[in-house]
């Protein structure tokens, strides 16, 4: 049972931080808008893109822990 609520947590999780990527492109955009510089050298959208470029890469962290799960499941082991 535990697999199973564990597999439901990271797929919820998953699904949150695919809503907080769509927002953080639009934040993103808004923030290229703007035009503002970051110390004078590029500008400040620039540093913002580590955002949405999170938001991305944490689901491949649920996903293969979901897959260890899974892997559980049918197998019965995890090595």
């Amino acid at each position: 049972m535990r697999h199973v609520t564990s597999i439901v947590v990271k797929v919820f999780a998953g699904s949150v931080c695919f809503l907080l990527f769509c927002a953080s492109l639009k934040f993103l955009a808004d923030e290229r808008s703007t035009g503002q510089e970051f110390l004078h050298l590029f500008p400040s959208w620039w540093t913002l893109t580590i955002i949405p470029a999170a938001f991305l890469l944490i689901p491949f962290h649920f996903g293969f822990s979901m897959a260890k799960d899974i892997r559980y499941l049918v197998k019965g082991k995890t090595s």
